[in-house]
């Protein structure tokens, strides 16, 4: 087997939206930058495609890339009883997200970042002040040597230990499923909930173009042919007409890293941690600490410095800009979790009463992307917080507690 060995500036380890949004701004600064990806084709990964407004304008999506506008969504809860929530607000847009991230691959590639594709990593290890990455690919074992890598190649990294970092708990992440369908005259997004649909979650349906949707579920716990029963009764109602392809899987993380830094590397996206644990969307937060993992690197080849110290700064930002919102969604899962139907069910008339729904939607902190600020305008509704504290809740009565400490210290950076 030959050995080629490349140097460069950054070695990005994933194309996905948080490795993407980096190169781009590395390589515009000048730097010289090699994307290496397993994958043949950038940003075909199983996702949904929501982003809110807010990551819609700091990240601008070509508008031929959008399939349709969220204003809100009907939730079924478990006692089959339907719900409408929203109102005529957009709060969000359905993309074509591969395209979508595939663009951005393509300006970082403009600006000069190399893209390896088809070469799986299989280590990174530090040799003096520069970090050494190998990879297998069809030519051969090629090495690449740089002065800092970002890796960002998706959830549950086999390549963290190598650089001194730990995966978060086993037990902290969700599997979610997703199979594309064919529907009926459906225009917004459905929610399905109850413990016979996915256990302390929920199911969706969103639609995307030309009578195709994505049909997907995400729980903790394992379905148990459960997706498959939902696929019947939405048959059966005639909700959906057929399906297309197999079912998908991947993992979702409930939990950032506990470091996401060392000397000479930084993680980010679905690596380091960065998802919605409410929903498991992790687009906006992968795009976020890949553009803050630039500007932090940009700062070390601009300083000279390269240390964990001053790598460290890059933690900093992200906790600043959203570790709070991490957190608070975490502890709004837990109670959610502790739900049992009956729970559920009361919860989501409540929610979904015009009272409630007018109370949350007004407010200015409203945000799909930061569901800290719907969490913390939720609780404060005393209906909410009565109905949660009657329901006798295993576990909500230390849960809310933390969940309304940390919802209220929320920061939210410009």
């Amino acid at each position: 087997m030959k050995e080629h060995r490349n140097t460069c500036d950054v070695v990005v380890i994933g194309g996905g939206p948080a490795g993407n949004i980096a190169a781009r701004a590395l390589s515009k600064a000048g730097l010289r930058v090699i994307v290496l990806d397993s994958r043949h084709d950038i940003g075909n990964k199983p996702c949904t495609g929501i982003i809110g407004m807010e990551c819609a304008t700091r990240f601008p999506v070509d508008p031929s890339l959008v399939y349709g506008t969220v204003k809100g969504a009907t939730v079924r809860a478990p006692d089959g009883s339907d719900h409408a929530l929203g109102n005529d607000e957009i709060r969000a847009l359905i993309i074509d997200r591969v395209s979508y991230i595939a663009n951005i691959a393509s300006e970082a590639g403009h600006l000069g970042a190399r893209y390896i594709l088809g070469s799986r990593v299989h280590s990174v290890s530090r040799l003096g002040d520069l970090v050494e990455i190998a990879t297998r690919c069809g030519s051969g074992t090629e090495v690449f040597m740089c002065r800092v890598a970002i890796i960002s190649n998706g959830f549950g990294s086999n390549l963290l230990s190598a650089v001194g970092l730990n995966k978060t708990n086993r037990r902290d992440y969700m599997v979610a499923s997703q199979i594309e369908v064919e529907i009926e005259e459906i225009d917004e997004i459905k929610l399905y909930t109850g413990n016979h649909v996915a256990p302390g979650s929920f199911a969706w349906l969103v639609p995307t173009h030309d009578s195709l949707a994505l049909l997907g579920a995400v729980s903790r716990d394992r379905l148990n042919g459960k997706f498959d029963k939902l696929i019947l009764m939405l048959k059966r109602e005639k909700v959906i007409r057929k399906t297309h392809g197999t079912v998908t899987k991947w993992g979702i993380p409930l939990k950032a890293l506990p470091k996401t830094y060392s000397r000479g590397v930084l993680v980010a996206g679905d690596a380091g941690g960065f998802a919605k644990p409410t929903t498991g969307g992790g687009i906006y937060y992968a795009m976020l600490s890949g553009d803050m993992a630039a500007q932090t690197v940009i700062k070390a080849f601009e300083s000279g410095d390269f240390s964990e110290s001053n790598l460290s700064k890059y933690e900093s930002m992200w906790r600043n800009k959203f570790g709070r919102e991490l957190q608070t969604g975490y502890l709004a899962r837990l109670l959610f979790e502790s739900l049992d139907d009956e729970s559920l069910n009361v919860l989501i008339r409540c929610f979904s009463s015009e009272s409630v729904q007018s109370a949350i939607l007004s407010d200015p902190s409203f945000s799909f992307d930061r569901h800290g600020s719907i969490i913390l305008e939720t609780f404060k509704h005393k209906d909410i917080l009565n109905a949660v504290r009657s329901l006798g809740v295993t576990g909500g009565g230390r849960i809310i507690p933390r969940l309304l400490k940390t919802a209220a210290s929320e920061l939210v950076s410009p």
